[in-house]
């Protein structure tokens, strides 16, 4: 018999493949273009400035301060916050520190050791804000601070930034790992509540997507702001129920819609009219080297401020707004 020669595979099929469209490279295309055009109708022809500094490093033209510069906070290793963030924890602890001065001064002799402030950091993970929060503790062996987050990966990067903390701040700083809206309705059933609390809430971290990640490019959509904005106000609303009368609470996201900022705000304090929170002032002309953006008046909901890398050399983005709960509110 005669053995029959194979016959050669076509490469016509193969040469198909090679030269098919990536879906994926159009889809990433097309995407962009949506998210240039959403971000250009919010801001206007400041997005062809904002965009480039937003996709550069995060770590460029020293936007970053290393928190073992603070020697008070004595801690023993490296760790590297965005200015703007580490503003963010400041501000808070500030407020944590004059209102632990009055308390000192209305003590009476009778009363042994003043309470020291409670203090919760909801979204807590990474850690950095947490760890600059923990100054606010000092020379307090009565005060506390709770620092929770849902994601175990995350909260095992908690543990980690705590373990730089000098022993005994260590044993100040409670570490949970919980969801942040279940944690609450613990902490209202109990009658917990806190001092100051900080809710760096979830968000669409333009930043990360442009500079970081194009398959997060790929995936984004312009309802995605909307969709946050709902979890963010369960989170915002579950934080005014557990912010004691007197008490601070800080709102931020590194986010740039309004979707996500002001006007979550806005509904938050809405939907808890009873409890005597309002904006807390807050002087500008305090923090020269900042310059603090009040954006989107027109949407009749200018609450809190905005940090942009574009005029804060390379630092944020970040959004705050800092409330404060009126001492002789009473619970609803």
């Amino acid at each position: 018999m005669t053995k029959k020669t194979p016959k050669k595979k076509s490469r016509k099929t193969s040469k198909k493949r090679q030269q098919a469209p990536d879906v994926g490279v159009f889809k990433n295309a097309e995407n962009s273009e949506e998210f240039d055009t959403h971000y250009s109708e919010l801001f206007g022809k400041r997005w062809q400035t904002l965009r480039p500094a937003l996709c550069a490093s995060a770590t460029a033209g020293g936007s970053q301060l290393n928190l073992r510069e603070l020697r008070a906070l004595a801690l023993s290793g490296d760790y590297w916050l965005d200015k703007a963030s580490c503003l963010l924890a400041q501000l808070l602890a500030e407020r944590v520190s004059e209102a632990g001065s009055r308390e000192e001064a209305e003590e009476t002799e009778e009363k042994a050791e003043p309470n020291g402030p409670q203090i919760w950091d909801m979204c807590a993970a990474p850690g950095g804000k947490m760890l600059r929060l923990a100054l606010a503790m000092q020379g307090r062996p009565a005060a506390g601070l709770l620092a929770s987050d849902v994601s175990i990966p995350r909260f095992a990067r908690l543990q980690q930034q705590r373990a730089l903390l000098p022993a005994g701040m260590q044993q100040q700083v409670v570490l949970q790992r919980a969801d942040a809206c279940l944690l609450a309705l613990k902490h209202k059933a109990a009658g917990r509540s806190f001092d100051a609390i900080l809710l760096d809430a979830p968000c669409s971290s333009e930043r990360h997507v442009l500079a970081q990640s194009p398959e997060l490019l790929s995936r984004w959509r312009t309802s995605r702001s909307k969709r946050n904005g709902r979890t963010q106000l369960a989170l915002l609303c579950a934080a005014l129920d557990c912010l004691a009368p007197g008490g601070h609470l800080l709102y931020a996201t590194c986010a740039l819609s309004p979707a996500e900022n002001s006007a979550v705000v806005a509904r938050a304090l809405k939907k808890r009219p009873l409890l005597g929170v309002h904006p807390a002032p807050f002087e500008v002309t305090d923090y020269p080297e900042w310059t603090f953006e009040s954006l989107f008046p027109e949407s009749g909901q200018a609450l809190g401020y905005s940090i942009l890398p574009d005029r804060n050399a390379g630092c944020g983005p970040l959004y705050f707004c800092l409330l404060h709960r009126s001492p002789n509110s009473k619970s609803p």
